[in-house]
């Protein structure tokens, strides 16, 4: 999909803000994947959005490790 390009750029780049900015956007269309809830929590732990990241490690099924 064109989240996954433009969120890889942005991550690549270190754009961390525009990178949560579109895994959020994802987020919304896939909000069972697991894959970008992690892809979003490590860019909100990028951006310091300490209540958000709390809100989705909150979401994540049990057992799934998430980004530090």
């Amino acid at each position: 999909s064109h989240f996954v390009c433009r969120t890889y750029a942005f991550a690549h780049r270190e754009m961390w803000n525009d990178a949560a900015e579109e895994y959020e956007s994802a987020l919304k269309l896939e909000p069972a994947s697991q894959e970008l809830l992690l892809a979003a929590l490590t860019a909100e732990l990028n951006v310091g959005n300490a209540a958000r990241v709390s809100e989705l490690k909150a979401m994540l099924p049990a057992g799934a490790k998430a980004p530090e």
